[in-house]
């Protein structure tokens, strides 16, 4: 189960930025400090209003070849991604499910924002997860429909 997965960088990002930021021997930059949660009565969420750059480019060569082996991928999946998510509206960055050889059981969260697990939609994340927990452990097959679902 993916929540909000945001494996692929929409084609007209150019991180080359970072690049530059290393070179001049900065350590952080600048991070979105928007709105994640749409649930007046949600838990606080600490975020980070500065990014470290190593760790993030430590992700680099791994994200690249992650998204290079999606085909790999035959388990069940279950994606998430919320509506009200920034990332939501990208060209394609979210459609990485596309490219998983196995049943793939993409389910659109109506009511959430990026931190989908404390937002309205939580309930909905928990309940499919652990029919997807279950369904495996039993051994069925195909726990997943292989259509689109919207919730």
């Amino acid at each position: 189960a993916v929540v909000n997965g945001f494996f692929k960088a929409p084609k007209h990002w150019n991180f080359d930025f970072v690049d530059e930021l290393i070179k001049a021997n900065r350590k952080y930059f600048p991070w979105w400090s928007g709105k994640s949660i749409e649930d007046p009565n949600a838990p606080a969420v600490i975020t980070y209003e500065l990014t470290p750059i190593a760790p993030l480019m430590s992700l680099k060569g791994p994200r690249a070849e992650l998204c290079q082996r999606f085909g790999e991928v035959r388990c069940p999946v279950l994606a998430f991604t919320s509506k009200l998510s920034p990332e939501f509206q990208m060209d394609g960055s979210l459609q990485w499910f596309d490219e998983v050889s196995g049943p793939v059981e993409h389910i659109v969260l109506e009511r959430s924002n990026h931190v989908a697990t404390l937002d309205y939609d939580k309930e909905i994340i928990e309940a499919r997860s652990i029919a997807l927990a279950l369904a495996v452990a039993k051994g069925e097959r195909d726990p997943l429909r292989k259509d689109v679902v919207s919730s």
